[in-house]
Order: structure tokens, then C-alpha cells, then sequence
């Protein structure tokens, strides 16, 4: 659903009043229709776009409400917003464009084209793992429109969600590192750091995907400081209390084993030190004597 703006495609005359008249719409539909029989062709290009008959009457019977016309006028007011929702150009978003949303009609109008652009584009960034540009999207407009983030967010939460399962799908069936490094390298952890609130979920489930595979490290690898290491990266997460408490526990239990460990090490060095030591006294007497 690719937004269109007909009065500047149509290169209506706005006066300033910002009044069109039906007469005006009229012309210009007829003038539209006219193309189908000029170039005998069944679809016509408009707004870069094939557009069949049915779709331009449709695009004009929305035109012709007044309510929707003075929408796609207040649109004309914000350039940067219209190019986005038009061709996906993200200077909306590099510019940090205003937006009047105090009108909620008005924004019900444009948030479902806006989303399906977004949409496509964050979802692009996060599969490149591009965090300046997801960074970039960030913008007070999206934080107005949360009410609809399951369409601004809906492919980029299917895939995040898929890469969660193939993570624990390679962490059951036993890995290399080869085999977990593109879960767990500097720009996945940096990706999930920038993922907005509606991702809290997931990033719960990427943090204790990362303490399962800590587990793994720790009792079946021995690598006990690359286990510790998977937790705290974990722990830098926005995760919920639940999960903070469960990978702080985690962490804990690791640093008391290898603690006491440690403890039993020093103690037998210390028995062996002492009978050494016994053994070399016995010695000097012996040969003392």
C-alpha cells in the first residue's frame, strides 16, 4: 500500500486559501482517464507507479471527501515525511522533521503508509546489522505512533525471532564457534542494544539464549571466562528484572565454583609446599648425621 499524493501528482494549482475545487478534480480526472484511450493500453503510470482504471476512480473517489483532500493537503506541508512515504528517502528521518500530531484523524490517515515504508526499511537495517541507521530511524514521530508497531515492526520481530530459534537450535546440537559467532559478535550484542521497547521481549529471549550458551561454555567447554564474558554481555541488555536477576544469579554460581576451585587449588599447593618442606628437613638432617 504505497502512498500517493494526487494533488501534487495531478500538479494541481493550490491556491492559498489551500482550497481545490471540484471543478478543478474533475478536469483532472477526466484529463487522467483520457490516457487509457490516447496510449490503448489497460494501466497507466502515475506517481511511478501501473495503475489500472478502477484504481484511478478509486484514487479519486477519495480525493473528492473533503476530510481525506485536506489530509493529503496537510501532508504537502511536511516535504521530507511526503518523500519518505513516497520513495522510502530517509532524510525525513536524518533531518529530524516535525510533525504536528495533535491531529489523531489526521495521523490515522498517514500511519498505516508510513508503516509499510518503515516497515521495509528497518527491517532492512537490522538484517544488515547497520546500528547507525537503525539508530537514525529513531525519531519522536515513531514514539507517537505506538499503537500501530506491530506493522511498523512486523517483518524485523519475524526475523529476530527466527535468528532466536536458530541460535538455540546450534546451542542444543552441540557447536563450534564458528558456529555461534554470528550470534554473539560485537554488532549483534550493539543491535540489540538499539532495539526500541517494543523489542523487550526478544532482547529477554536473546539474553537468555546467551546464558544457555554460557552454560554450555562453562560445563561441557571448561571455558569458565568465555561463560562469565556471555553473561555480562547478557547483563548490558535492556532485560527485564526477571531475566537480570536470573543471569545475576547465573554469574554468581559461576564465580562461587571457580572461587572454591581456586580455594582447593591454593590448599593443596600449600600441603605440597609443607611436605616438601618436612621432606627437606628429614634430608639435611640425615645427611647432617
Amino acid at each position: 500500500m504505497k502512498y500517493i499524493n494526487p494533488i501534487k501528482q495531478l500538479n494541481l494549482q493550490i491556491a492559498p486559501s489551500k482550497s481545490i475545487t471540484r471543478s478543478e478534480l474533475k478536469t483532472a480526472k477526466k484529463k487522467l482517464l483520457a490516457e487509457f484511450e490516447v496510449q490503448q493500453t489497460t494501466t497507466i503510470n502515475f506517481a511511478n507507479q501501473e495503475l489500472d482504471k478502477n484504481a484511478v476512480l478509486q484514487l479519486f473517489e477519495q480525493v473528492e471527501s473533503d476530510t481525506v483532500l485536506d489530509f493529503h493537503l496537510q501532508l504537502l506541508e511536511y516535504p521530507l515525511l511526503l518523500q519518505f512515504l513516497e520513495t522510502g528517502e530517509l532524510a525525513f528521518f536524518e533531518q529530524q522533521e516535525y510533525v504536528d500530531t495533535s491531529n489523531e484523524q489526521f495521523v490515522d490517515f498517514f500511519a498505516p503508509y508510513f508503516a509499510e515504508r518503515y516497515n521495509m526499511v528497518f527491517s532492512k537495517a537490522l538484517k544488515e546489522r547497520d546500528v547507525l541507521k537503525i539508530r537514525s530511524l529513531d525519531n519522536v514521530l515513531i514514539r507517537k505512533l505506538e499503537k500501530f508497531d506491530n506493522d511498523l515492526y512486523k517483518n524485523s520481530l519475524r526475523y529476530l525471532n527466527r535468528m532466536i530459534n536458530d541460535f538455540k537450535e546450534v546451542i542444543s546440537k552441540g557447536f563450534l564457534f564458528k558456529d555461534v559467532a554470528q550470534y554473539i559478535d560485537g554488532r549483534a550484542l550493539e543491535v540489540m542494544k538499539r532495539l526500541p521497547p517494543y523489542f523487550n521481549f526478544v532482547i529477554d529471549r536473546y539474553a537468555l539464549t546467551l546464558n544457555d550458551l554460557a552454560l554450555a561454555y562453562f560445563n561441557k567447554r571448561n571455558q569458565h571466562e568465555e561463560a562469565i564474558k556471555l553473561i555480562k554481555q547478557g547483563l548490558q541488555l535492556n532485560i527485564s528484572e526477571s531475566t537480570r536477576a536470573q543471569l545475576q544469579y547465573m554469574r554468581n554460581q559461576m564465580n562461587g565454583i571457580l572461587e572454591e576451585a581456586n580455594n582447593k587449588s591454593s590448599y593443596g599447593n600449600w600441603v605440597y609446599f609443607i611436605i616438601a618442606w618436612i621432606i627437606f628437613k628429614v634430608l639435611v638432617v640425615a645427611f647432617s648425621s
